[in-house]
């Protein structure tokens, strides 16, 4: 329930046996109702979709009673994930968003009509396979949104200086180089972040909800403009020196990435409050890409990338602009709990459904 999963039996057992096994498993109380398929035939669509939302357990119901529950969840924006193992288990299985067929006890008509099997028939792999896909979806997420206000940042600098009139900050070749070793990595890494703590006390997303969405480009457009100013202003107090204000935008750009790739190892909590070393890789990635860059900044890749060497002050000012980048995601990530927490009394939410 904690997760926004609803579980629902439907069985052909007598009321009193699946009331029995219902409350030992804790999904019914002693004075809630039980639906049986008489009854459900008794009623119309309209009677029993006021109804379908509070009945949990079902009785001695047919092939068509459970294909008649699906439909009238689904017709609510209810993901229904039907589990099932016998044969006539299959025409709900196959009308089901999600059918789960039992590996071992299933029966080969219904591992046909169903979407996965479960290979050890527990009912709690299906909970962790949940969790996994939360998890896959929300690093998926966070990777595009960080490879995002790299690309912004870059197509904002160079954009801002050409209208300007000024000299540009970032010639072609170390635009290649920004998008090789940002995009390289670092992204990878942050595929393989854990899931965060409390991922499955979520309610689930909305089904026709994409990767991309309106936050998704607000947070990428404001780090990415924000990384813009950081360039710009580094870029335009060095102008007079302009081969050490390229190699200092062209740092700058790749050091920020580095501090964007943080704020992104998790949506939505502060990375003070997740494990340090829970993704070794990242760490890896992070090093080596900074240590690249010190290549192409010092001898013998300098003159290809038409770079200078930086003094210790640049690296200064390049460390101190560039962790507002970390400063504007945690502040972004406070600001959207702050304001969603007095909210979530109040928003209902329509949760995801096994049965």
């Amino acid at each position: 329930t904690n997760a926004g999963i609803k579980t629902v039996v439907i069985t052909g057992d007598h009321i009193s046996t699946a009331k029995a096994v219902a409350s030992e498993l804790g999904l019914v109380a002693e004075n809630e109702k039980i639906l049986s398929g008489e009854k459900l035939d008794e009623m119309n669509d309209e009677d029993f979709g006021r109804i379908v939302e509070d009945v949990k357990v079902y009785a001695r119901t047919s092939p068509h009673h459970k294909l008649r529950v699906i439909d009238a969840l689904q017709k609510r924006g209810h993901v229904v994930a039907m589990t099932g193992d016998g044969v006539n288990d299959a025409p709900a299985l196959k009308k089901a968003d999600i059918g789960v067929a039992m590996g071992i006890t299933g029966t080969d008509v219904s591992k046909e009509s169903s979407d996965m099997i479960l290979t050890d028939d527990n009912f709690a792999s299906i909970v962790a396979a949940v969790e996994e896909g939360r998890n896959i979806f929300k690093n998926i997420r966070n990777f595009i949104t960080y490879g995002l206000a790299i690309h912004i940042a870059e197509v904002l600098i160079v954009l801002a200086t050409m209208l300007a009139g000024l000299p540009l900050p970032l010639i072609a070749i170390q635009i290649l180089w920004i998008n090789l070793v940002t995009d390289g990595l670092p992204p990878l890494t942050l595929s393989l972040e854990p899931p965060d703590e409390g991922i499955m006390h979520q309610h689930p997303r909305h089904k026709s909800e994409g990767i991309i969405t309106n936050r998704v480009l607000l947070y990428s457009g404001l780090i990415g403009v924000l990384i813009t100013l950081q360039a710009l202003i580094l870029f335009l107090w060095h102008i007079s020196d302009l081969l050490r204000a390229q190699s200092i935008v062209f740092t700058l750009v790749v050091v920020s990435s580095m501090f964007n790739a943080l704020n992104w190892r998790s949506e939505k909590r502060s990375i003070f409050k997740l494990k340090p070393f829970s993704n070794p890789p990242l760490w890896y990635a992070i090093t080596a890409t900074l240590l690249l860059q010190l290549a192409v900044l010092y001898t013998p890749l300098q003159s290809a990338f038409h770079t200078t060497s930086l003094t210790s002050l640049d690296w200064v000012w390049i460390i101190l602009f560039s962790a507002t980048t970390l400063i504007a995601g945690e502040s972004m990530k406070y600001i959207e709990a702050k304001r969603e927490k007095p909210n979530k009394r109040h928003i209902a939410q329509k949760p995801s459904l096994a049965t």
